[in-house]
């Protein structure tokens, strides 16, 4: 979290910092990224930085949990009791959702591009994200048990973290092979199909078993 200096700054100048720090992050991995090319877009003094932030790693977590909660601001209505969608349709919209945003915004494309290639940084990241994701999965889980989408006796805490990784695992997946603007639905579609199976109240996760070993 920046330090108090930087959120007593004026707004336009936070604005420029943050617009020079996410371009840097967009043009290089964050290992290649330089405070020094940050420090001289956004014209502030060297010694400012320190002020605002405690190094590199502090400045890139306020940007992509910033980026995070955007995205949870965005994707929130899509859990609202009053939408008339089942759970598995609902995941399939927050991917969709997810999507269109990132064609929105190609700096957070190209971030989330280098984080996904970087496997301790990304590992870091989810940690730091991880309480806002399952609280988010845990609305989703108890309405898809009030509509009559997921099986009742479903372990609430024990599935949200298994769809958060599950989440994390397909992104992953699809960011090796080739962008979140270019992604193919069709390996969501897989996702929420072993999903149904497993969690769905007319599925058992048997049956995924079953249709792997034919």
């Amino acid at each position: 979290m920046p330090k108090e200096t930087f959120f007593n700054l004026p707004e336009k100048k936070r604005r420029r910092i943050i617009k020079s720090a996410e371009e840097e992050f967009a043009a290089y991995p964050f290992r290649q990224a330089s405070v020094a090319r940050i420090i001289k877009r956004s014209g502030i003094a060297s010694g400012s930085f320190y002020q605002y932030f405690r190094d590199k790693f502090d400045l890139y977590e306020y940007i992509t949990e910033s980026f995070f909660d955007m995205k949870l601001r965005r994707l929130a209505p899509l859990i609202s009791a009053e939408r008339d969608r089942s759970f598995f349709d609902t995941f399939k919209d927050l991917y969709a959702e997810s999507l269109k945003l990132a064609r929105e915004n190609p700096r957070l494309e190209a971030i989330s591009g280098h984080l996904y290639r970087d496997k301790e940084l990304l590992s870091r990241q989810l940690y730091g994200i991880e309480s806002r994701a399952l609280g988010f999965y845990r609305e989703m889980l108890k309405r898809g048990i009030r509509q009559g989408d997921l099986k009742k006796d479903i372990d609430i805490e024990f599935t949200s973290y298994i769809l958060f990784k599950l989440g994390a695992s397909v992104n992953e997946y699809i960011m090796e092979r080739t962008s979140l603007k270019n992604w193919d639905m069709k390996i969501v579609d897989r996702m929420i199909d072993f999903m149904e199976d497993g969690i769905g109240k007319k599925g058992d996760i048997i049956t995924v078993v079953n249709k792997n070993r034919r």
